[in-house]
């Protein structure tokens, strides 16, 4: 009874995956197909994971935070932000680090970059992060 199973599942997986490349190499086929990737998409082809370095961590009555700067290959700065729970001493941020750069390492479809535009926003939170009663009775009076 297993072998049948086992097979039913093989042939079904076979017959999705013959059924999904028909499909793709349709669309690829299209007049309007996208040609070149988009800069996103091939980011992980160029973040160097050894240059990953945090530059500032923030505390807040949601989490934590750590903004990373990354080099790409060709030297350019990329900045990455990381919400995570639990603690945020010395250990607990060093396995974050690690955590994301086993990801950029690993992860073969990685772009989770901020845009330059965000980079300000992102920095001025996480400076106002640091005392957190202050920042609500700045929300209740309107600041």
């Amino acid at each position: 009874m297993w072998e049948a199973i086992k097979n039913w599942m093989a042939e079904s997986k076979r017959k999705e995956e013959e059924q999904y490349s028909g499909f793709t190499k349709m669309l690829s086929q299209m007049p309007n197909a996208p040609k070149e990737p988009k800069a996103h998409d091939n980011i992980d082809n160029l973040l160097v994971a050894n240059s990953l370095n945090r530059i500032a961590h923030s505390t807040d009555m949601f989490g934590n935070q750590a903004l990373y700067e990354v080099k790409t290959k060709g030297g350019e700065k990329r900045h990455i932000l990381r919400d995570f729970g639990g603690g945020a001493e010395k250990d607990d941020l060093e396995l974050i680090d690690y955590l994301l750069r086993e990801q950029i390492k690993t992860e073969p479809s990685f772009s989770d970059t901020l845009s330059s535009k965000e980079l300000p926003g992102v920095r001025k939170n996480m400076a106002q992060a640091g005392n957190p009663f202050k920042n609500i009775i700045k929300m209740i009076i309107g600041e």
